[in-house]
């Protein structure tokens, strides 16, 4: 199973909605290529159903599955009169029912993979499960220098609201491993009000790959990438480029 230390940061689905509920240039991203590549729809790490949940009220049958069961109640909830199949599952070890003709993992879920074996069972358990010619794709996070060295002590990253009203700081602290390339990060939450609430501590590792690693793991499962980039503008991926988005499809 994943490392449990992964599903602290999903303790509070409600919340992590409003903290990063958002559709953006990411989701955008996803919901096109889902559009031009027809379903089914498998959604990996779907959590609540950001994106499983738009998809689904476009008539394309969604199944999503995650190991947060909390993260899972909540996208249930949200779509009761759509038809989306919720499975709580080891994304590495998928056995499902159908194939698919389109799989992605958003929001870096990726990067739980945290060791070559758990990428490659990913890989693979994906390919099971598409049909051929089906199209995949994720995203990991550059693995720039400044992002993985100097920032291990508690910084201001954001703030948003509460479901209670409640503006809420969020810190962090990371250390990086680069033995494992492994980036592990503590983050805080502090909610302002009349009383004192203790911070909510959330511990979150995650893993960093090459994306010369990524196009050979992907090609020993039968994948043939498509294209790989380093933002959301479609631009190549360079040295200071913040994302590695890949789309690969696999082979008939």
């Amino acid at each position: 199973m994943i490392d449990h230390d992964n599903l602290e940061e999903f303790a509070d689905p409600k919340n992590y909605d409003r903290e990063f509920g958002t559709i953006g240039a990411e989701g955008a991203f996803f919901l096109d290529l889902v559009r031009r590549n027809g379903g089914p729809v498998l959604d990996i790490g779907c959590g609540t159903g950001r994106l499983a949940i738009p998809l689904a009220r476009e008539g394309l049958a969604v199944t999503g599955i995650d190991l947060s069961e909390g993260m899972l109640a909540r996208g249930h909830a949200l779509s009761a009169d759509l038809a989306v199949d919720w499975v709580r599952g080891d994304m590495r070890e998928m056995a499902l029912a159908r194939r698919y003709r389109s799989a992605f993992m958003a929001g870096h879920a990726f990067q739980a993979m945290l060791t070559d074996g758990e990428q490659a069972a990913l890989f693979g358990g994906v390919a099971r499960h598409l049909e051929p010619g089906g199209v995949f794709a994720f995203t990991s996070r550059n693995p720039r220098e400044r992002d993985l060295y100097g920032n291990e002590a508690e910084t201001f990253w954001h703030s948003f609201t509460d479901t209670e009203g409640r503006r809420v700081d969020v810190s962090t602290a990371e250390t990086y491993d680069p033995a494992g390339a492994i980036l592990h990060v503590t983050s805080w939450r502090r909610v302002h009000g009349r009383d004192y609430i203790p911070p909510r501590i959330s511990r979150v590792a995650l893993r960093y790959t090459w994306p010369e690693d990524l196009t050979r793991r992907l090609a020993a499962s039968g994948f043939a990438v498509e294209s790989i980039s380093g933002d959301w503008d479609g631009s190549p991926v360079g040295a200071d480029s913040p994302e590695i988005i890949v789309t690969a499809r696999l082979g008939a």
